[in-house]
C-alpha cells in the first residue's frame, strides 16, 4: 500500500518525512536501520572484539561461538568495578536471545584467537545480572561463576541419576560469621547466599538438601539449605514450565555438620532424606574380578517407571567378560508377609539383559538387587557376588 505523499518543501525539519517509520524498535525503522550499518562497518576495528560462548539451550551447559565486544564495568564514579564483572556488546543492535540469568563461557583473551584455542577447562562461566535492550546497542552485564554446587539430579522421566554440578556465583565475603558456645563444645557458625540460574536442575533444590563448597581435603566444609528464593524472574506472571520460568534463584546457606558419607573427591554432599546418593560401579583393583555394568551408566539410585535395562559384566583389569550366566534375586525392605514383590516391580531377562520395572510405588523401603556369579560358572572357581539398593518411593 502507498504510503502518504508529504510535502515538506517548507518544513522546518527536514526530518519530518521520517514521521511514518515503524514503531516499537522495527529493524525498518530509519534510524535503527542506519544505526545497525554503522555498527556493522565498525565492527572489524574494535580492538575488544573477543570469540566467547553462549549457552545454547537453557540450564543444559551446552555452549556455541558468538562474537561480542567485551568492555569494564564502572562505578558511578568512573572507576572499574572487578575482572569479576563484565559488560558485553552485541554486535545485532536488537539482540534479544539473552536474558537475566543467561549464561557465557569464557577466559583469559590474552593471545586468543578464537574459542578453540582456550581449553575448556580454562574457561570461566559468566552469568547475565544486568541487561539493556533499550540503548541504540543491546549490552549485559555478566558475573563469574565462582564456584560450583555439586548434587545428584535424578530424571523425572527415567529415574536415572547422575551428577550434577551447577555453575554458582558466591559473594567474596559471608553474610554472617561467628562461633556457637555451647556448655561443652565450641561450634562455627557461618551464613552465605549463593545465586544460581533457575532451570530444571536448581528447581530439584529443597531445604535442608547438603553442598560441600570449598577446596582441598582439609578445608572443604558442608552446608545446607535454610530457604530458596526464586527472586527474579525473565516475565512478570511467572509460569510453571521450565522453559518460561527462566531467571535466578537466591539461596542461603548455613553451615552445618560433616557426614561420613560425604564424597569429599566427587564433592556430593550426602543426604538425609530427598535425594539420592549415587551407586558407583565397584574398584577393580584390589580383585582379581568383579561384577559391574556395561548398561546402564551410571548406575541408577532410583527405580523409575521407565524399564532399565542392566546389563552386567565380569571385570578384571582390561578384561571383560559378558558371557557368563549372571542371575539376579530381589528382595523389598519391610515387605509385609504374604505380599507378592510381583506387584511392585517387574523383571523380564533377555539373554545377558535384564530390564527391570517399576509397577508402582512402594513406600516401605528400598529394593535389593543382588547379583550372583555361581562357582561353576566363575572364571576363579569361586561364587561372585554384588549387592545394590535402589529406591522405589520417588517416583510412581
Amino acid at each position: 500500500m502507498a504510503r502518504k505523499v508529504i510535502n515538506t518543501t517548507h518544513a522546518a525539519n527536514r526530518y519530518d518525512i521520517l514521521s511514518q517509520t515503524p514503531e516499537n524498535y522495527n529493524r525498518d525503522n530509519y534510524f535503527l536501520r542506519e544505526l545497525q550499518e554503522k555498527v556493522n562497518a565498525d565492527w572489524p576495528y574494535r580492538p575488544n572484539r573477543v570469540d566467547i560462548e553462549f549457552e545454547n539451550a537453557w540450564g543444559k551447559q551446552t555452549y556455541s561461538p558468538i562474537e561480542v565486544v567485551i568492555q569494564s564495568v564502572r562505578s558511578e564514579k568512573g572507576t572499574e568495578i572487578s575482572d569479576d564483572y563484565k559488560k558485553i556488546v552485541f554486535r545485532d543492535i536488537l539482540e534479544r536471545r539473552f536474558v537475566i540469568g543467561s549464561r557465557f563461557r569464557f577466559g583469559d583473551f590474552f593471545g586468543q584467537r578464537g574459542v578453540e584455542d582456550v581449553n575448556v577447562t580454562d574457561r570461566n562461566i559468566w552469568m547475565g545480572i544486568n541487561m539493556n535492550t533499550t540503548n541504540m546497542t543491546s549490552a549485559m552485564v555478566v558475573e563469574r561463576c565462582n564456584g560450583v554446587l555439586g548434587s545428584i539430579y535424578t530424571d523425572p522421566e527415567t529415574g536415572l541419576s547422575t551428577r550434577h554440578y551447577e555453575p554458582v556465583i558466591f559473594p567474596q565475603t559471608l553474610n554472617a560469621s561467628s562461633l556457637l558456645y555451647r556448655n561443652s563444645i565450641t561450634q562455627e557458625d557461618a551464613d552465605v547466599v549463593a545465586i544460581v540460574q533457575t532451570n530444571e536442575f536448581t528447581r530439584q533444590y529443597f531445604v535442608n538438601q547438603r553442598f560441600i563448597l570449598g577446596y582441598g581435603a582439609e578445608r572443604k566444609q558442608v552446608y545446607r539449605i535454610k530457604s530458596i528464593h526464586d527472586f527474579y524472574s525473565s516475565i512478570t506472571s511467572i509460569d510453571s514450565s521450565v522453559e518460561k520460568s527462566q531467571g535466578l534463584t537466591r539461596i542461603y546457606l548455613e553451615i552445618t555438620e560433616t557426614d561420613p558419607r560425604d564424597d569429599y573427591e566427587h564433592k556430593i554432599a550426602a543426604q538425609s532424606v530427598g535425594s539420592p546418593i549415587i551407586v558407583d560401579t565397584i574398584d577393580t583393583e584390589d580383585k582379581e574380578y568383579c561384577i559391574q555394568f556395561s548398561s546402564p551408566k551410571p548406575v541408577p539410585a532410583y527405580l523409575g517407571s521407565t524399564p532399565i535395562t542392566f546389563i552386567p559384566i565380569l571385570v578384571s583389569g582390561e578384561e571383560t567378560l559378558s558371557d557368563v550366566p549372571f542371575e539376579l534375586n530381589l528382595s523389598l525392605a519391610n515387605l509385609p508377609a504374604g505380599v507378592n514383590l510381583s506387584q511392585y516391580v517387574e523383571v523380564e531377562q533377555s539373554n545377558s539383559a535384564f530390564i527391570v520395572k517399576k509397577k508402582r510405588a512402594y513406600l516401605g523401603g528400598d529394593l535389593t538387587m543382588k547379583w550372583r556369579v555361581a562357582a561353576a560358572h566363575s572364571p576363579t572357581g569361586e561364587q561372585l557376588e554384588f549387592e545394590m539398593q535402589l529406591g522405589m518411593g520417588a517416583y510412581s
